[in-house]
């Protein structure tokens, strides 16, 4: 099928013992972001030996997830190819959005009229994602920005009579309370799939039954070839180089390592601090003020430029306050960099402090401390980088994530 036509749901049952998946997630690539990213490289595995769909709602970047899934939703269904999997765009019909839109608007005005909002976009998709997925053996859904698509999906799931699975990411240190919005599906799902132990436990507090929850984490997305000489030519990188990598907001830290480069340059003035990832429009007003050469912003990279940076640089360094996991962290122990994170649980439970990488609380002063210490050191970076390798090739490769991820699924259908 072409883009703007209708899926059919057409049954895809297979005898070869292969699996119909059917993935969930508000956002698909190409858009950029770690669920984003991570449930592609998924896709891309599990297609290799099971028939997969993915129903999306938006193939691209997006600040208002409100309105951008109504109001300024894409006007037209699509269908496209991600190698052997299909992904579905569903969208609002003309008259879904002439309904929804005033709601939308004066739900940015009145917050609390979102419990009003959230069920009617429930009711909206999940006939969409039920049209998609009939003939699947099972739904999952990964979620990314509002619940309504979460618990459409579990719907079409009841609806089908096919086990749900459900991997929520919540970023639980900052966000905690919002999350408490999937309880329900916390206790409803066959399966909960957690980024880390620390996760799981959480999920087990807020009403999960422990034997339905699996840790799997995530792997490295790179690319083979690599080359960080190039990314520094490109971007009029002469000395040593910091690298971020994220969503430009707040909690990520970025602000903190910008005000941390005054400090590291008082004994380290050839150091370039390089940002790269999606903007937001906070981010791109403070940029601007930052005018040294040494300050280098870039938007998303494609998955090519990610690996020549993580190559270029001498320290990763994202002090989140909020993650679920932190793949980007992964990629760059791929790559043997040393990393600096927020002390956050998560990251407390990912990384050992001291030696495959460094926490920090989200303050300048010690962002810039530890930069510093790695950089005085070249046997320090060196040996956290190979630590953490170490522990990617132990726990986080995609072969390892992919085949626990097929074993929940075979004795959820009874394959």
């Amino acid at each position: 099928m072409g883009p703007g036509r209708r899926p059919t749901g057409e049954d895809f049952s297979r005898s070869d013992g292969a699996m119909n998946i059917c993935y969930t997630i508000t956002r698909y690539w190409p858009a950029v972001g770690g669920a984003e990213v991570h449930t592609h490289e998924l896709v891309k595995r599990l297609s290799e030996r099971h028939r997969v769909k993915v129903v999306a709602q938006l193939k691209a970047a997006c600040t208002d997830w409100l309105r951008d899934i109504t109001m300024y939703a894409p006007s037209e269904p699509e269908v496209y190819s991600d190698d052997r999997a299909e992904v579905y765009i569903v969208t609002t019909t003309e008259l879904e959005r002439k309904v929804l839109g005033p709601l939308v608007r004066m739900t940015d005005q009145i917050g609390a009229l979102w419990y009003v909002t959230s069920p009617l976009l429930r009711r909206t998709f999940r006939g969409k994602v039920e049209e998609v997925a009939r003939g699947c053996d099972l739904i999952h859904n990964v979620r990314a920005g509002p619940q309504h698509l979460s618990y459409a999906s579990w719907d079409a799931a009841k609806r089908l009579k096919v086990p749900f699975v459900f991997t929520p990411i919540p970023h639980i240190d900052g966000e905690g309370n919002v999350f408490k919005a999937f309880s329900k599906l916390y206790k409803r799902a066959d399966a909960l799939i957690a980024m880390t132990e620390y996760e799981r436990r959480w999920l087990i507090e807020q009403g999960a039954r422990p034997e339905k929850v699996h840790t799997l984490g995530v792997g490295p997305v790179l690319t083979e070839d690599y080359d960080g000489e190039s990314f520094k030519r490109k971007f009029n990188i002469s000395g040593r180089m910091v690298l971020f990598v994220g969503q430009k907001y707040r909690y990520k830290g970025y602000l903190e390592i910008l005000k941390a480069s005054s400090k590291v340059w008082e004994e380290f003035p050839d150091t370039y601090f390089v940002f790269a990832g999606p903007r937001t429009r906070e981010s791109v007003e403070i940029f601007s003020l930052y005018t040294d050469p040494r300050i280098v912003e870039v938007g998303p990279l494609s998955e090519r430029e990610k690996t020549d940076a993580f190559a270029a640089c001498d320290i990763f360094c994202m002090p989140s306050t909020r993650e679920s996991f932190g793949g980007v962290f992964i990629e760059a122990w791929a790559m043997e960099k040393p990393v600096i994170a927020g002390n956050i649980p998560c990251e407390r439970e990912l990384i050992e402090d001291g030696v495959d990488g460094f926490l920090v609380e989200q303050d300048p002063e010690e962002v810039a401390t530890k930069i510093l210490q790695l950089l005085k050191d070249d046997e320090l970076r060196r040996r956290m980088g190979r630590r953490g390798k170490e522990k990617v090739l132990a726990k986080y490769t995609w072969e390892k994530i992919t085949s626990k991820m097929e074993e929940i699924y075979r004795k959820l259908v009874g394959r």
